[in-house]
């Protein structure tokens, strides 16, 4: 039986059914009890009420199976959302982003999958149950649940929060299955961007511990698979930031693993413009090495690195070409670099352009204020 809209709506809201409710129920399925003038007198009389209100009651206990499906169905739903929203528990997340219309969070489960059915089809057939037994706990494919973690990465407000998210989402899958390279060159991602957020909070340990995390997980990226540019990429990257605490040697010993994972990263995928910035770095780096640190790399290896500022120059203006958008920081460094061969001219239009990039990151800031003190200086 096709039940009207009204009744569902009832059903939600929770209202009783007794006989006034049967009786508004039947009119609106346009079944009308025998009008009181017509209606017949005696024993006739009696039999057809007493017909009339069994076909009543049998009506009530189909319309009562009805809502014991619905109020199934509600539960159902209600336990895939309280469900989904277990992955925000212990980072006090604003509530908002476990809507479950924007991001799944468990296993892929939409938990809006009713809100985009029509409501006239809401009572489930047994087929209809058998197909959404199928839906509920169904895991999310590996691509689309990857996607989805880009996107949210990719959004500008609330970092904190929305970076804190991406690395839980994360860290559940990861605990689900703990060889996924995909995911853990990601994890490094995660931890680099709060790390970010920590060292502009001041939070030394704090920045330590997730930059020391970033690298186990890159690393495990490519154990897993030596072939992914994006685990040569983020090992290198984690690396790098260790610098911050580590001893001259190892940094020098980390410095040459820089340069060979982001030097294989670039034979793998010749045109991510953030590869060409991270090997601008190195080289920049490797060009301002003070005496001392040139010595201890002699003693190492026999012979420094060796690289020069035009060099650095050159990688920059590459990662300048294929990124299309306003890079504040890589803009800044091709500045240093022309201050450093004391093309001053050339550095200060680079800080202009570099300065005329708006500031939405956290790098954006820290290179707002570097430029403000080079343009001092020019």
């Amino acid at each position: 039986m096709d039940w009207p809209k009204s009744v569902y709506i009832a059903g939600f809201a929770g209202v009783a059914v007794g006989l006034g409710g049967a009786l508004v129920f039947t009119k609106s399925t346009q079944t009308s009890l025998p009008a009181a003038s017509s209606a017949p007198r005696g024993n006739e009389s009696i039999a057809q009420l007493t017909s009339a209100l069994e076909g009543l009651t049998s009506q009530l206990t189909s319309m009562q199976e009805c809502l014991n499906k619905l109020e199934q169905a509600m539960r159902e739903r209600e336990a895939c959302r309280r469900e989904s929203m277990v992955a925000g528990d212990g980072l006090n997340l604003p509530a908002d982003r476990y809507d479950g219309s924007r991001f799944s969070l468990v296993s892929g489960a939409q938990s809006d999958a009713f809100d985009t059915a029509e409501e006239d089809n809401l009572v489930s057939t047994d087929e209809d149950e058998d197909a959404l037994d199928s839906q509920v706990g169904k895991p999310k494919s590996l691509d689309s649940f990857l996607d989805d973690i880009d996107n949210l990465h990719a959004k500008k407000e609330n970092m904190a929060a929305t970076q804190a998210e991406v690395l839980q989402l994360l860290t559940a899958r990861y605990d689900e299955n703990p060889n996924q390279w995909q995911i853990m060159w990601r994890l490094a991602r995660a931890h680099k961007n709060l790390s970010d957020l920590a060292k502009a909070e001041n939070n030394t340990e704090e920045r330590k511990r997730l930059i020391y995390a970033g690298v186990d997980h890159a690393k495990g990226a490519l154990d897993a698979n030596e072939d992914s540019w994006q685990a040569h990429q983020w090992y290198a990257i984690m690396l790098g930031l260790t610098s911050d605490f580590e001893a001259t040697q190892t940094k020098i010993q980390n410095g040459t693993l820089f340069k060979k994972h982001v030097d294989r990263a670039i034979e793998l995928n010749s045109s991510d413009y953030s590869l060409y910035h991270l090997l601008a770095q190195w080289c920049y780096a490797v060009a301002g090495l003070t005496w001392i640190e040139r010595n201890a790399a002699k003693m190492l290896y026999g012979e420094p690195p060796t690289s020069s500022y035009q060099e650095a120059l050159s990688n920059f203006m590459s990662a300048e070409d294929l990124y299309t958008g306003a890079w504040k920081n890589n803009k800044l460094m091709v500045a240093k670099c022309y201050y450093a061969q004391s093309m001053y001219s050339e550095c200060r239009a680079w800080l202009e352009k570099a300065k005329a990039c708006p500031i939405i990151t956290e790098e954006d800031r820290t290179s707002e204020v570097e430029i403000d003190a080079l343009l001092l200086r020019t």
